[in-house]
């Protein structure tokens, strides 16, 4: 059977910033298991709105999800 969830998967976010027309991907950041994980974003984002996807990969690196679309939020 495929891609079951793991505690230990690991966290892929990415996160579009339209105003600075510029992506940032963090790989690994965190697992599953965490639940949450603070993603350090470029100072210059601060006030604006970006759109964010998230994914999770196997602990191995060999399985990866669908990313699935998270919504926007304003950086703080």
């Amino acid at each position: 059977m495929c891609c079951k969830a793991a505690a230990t998967d690991k966290a892929v976010f990415v996160v579009y910033n339209p105003a600075k027309h510029d992506f940032v991907v963090q790989m690994g950041g965190a697992v599953r298991s965490a639940l949450e994980y603070e993603l350090l974003l470029p100072a210059d984002y601060t006030g604006d709105t970006v759109h964010s996807w998230i994914a999770f990969m196997s602990a191995d690196e060999k399985e990866v999800s669908t990313s699935q679309y998270v919504g926007t939020v304003i950086v703080m």
